[in-house]
């Protein structure tokens, strides 16, 4: 080798290595990479949370908070329906109770998946993370507010937050399809 010879060094262990060399003598890095192959390189997949968007969250839980706000005002006036009409049977109040969350819990599941949805058609994207945050925050908003009804209903509704964040997302996802957005 002579000594007008240019020598490249190794980005990755610092060793120098003569310029005619494509790996590091020392550690077996790459040193050059070809133009051509630059380009041939396919592009990095861009994560979920670089495109997570808080907005969406924030407006997911408004919508969520809307649905399942109208989800429970129907699954207690069915509750009243039933119980005033006499058609909770012999059972009496508390067989009314249970089957009126079993009511609330699938009626604020259906309102979670529909406020996923909405949520990627009003963003025109799959925002399937937005939609699970967004429906975990709202089921426990909607447990903190039904402190003041009961114990049970609080427990009923935190019992959705898996559910209802499976939902969302599925919801996100299937109106992301709908549409030909991106999943």
């Amino acid at each position: 080798m002579s000594k007008t010879e240019r020598k490249d060094r190794c980005r990755k262990c610092g060793e120098v290595n003569p310029l005619s060399n494509e790996y590091c003598a020392s550690c077996g890095a790459v040193l050059t990479i070809a133009t051509s192959e630059m380009h041939a390189q396919p592009l990095a997949v861009q994560p979920d949370l670089k495109r997570f968007e808080f907005k969406w969250v924030i407006t997911g839980v408004l919508i969520m908070l809307g649905t399942g706000t109208l989800a429970v005002a129907a699954g207690v006036l069915w509750g009243v329906v039933v119980f005033r009409n006499g058609l909770g049977g012999v059972e009496g109040i508390e067989s009314t109770a249970s089957k009126m969350l079993v009511v609330l819990s699938i009626l604020t599941g259906i309102s979670f998946a529909a406020g996923g949805a909405i949520i990627s058609i009003m963003s025109k994207k799959a925002r399937i993370a937005e939609a699970v945050v967004s429906s975990m925050l709202a089921a426990a908003l909607l447990g903190i507010a039904g402190l003041n009804i009961s114990s049970d209903f609080l427990n009923a509704i935190f019992m959705m937050v898996i559910p209802g964040s499976l939902l969302a997302g599925a919801g996100a996802h299937a109106a992301a399809k709908v549409t030909g957005e991106k999943t």
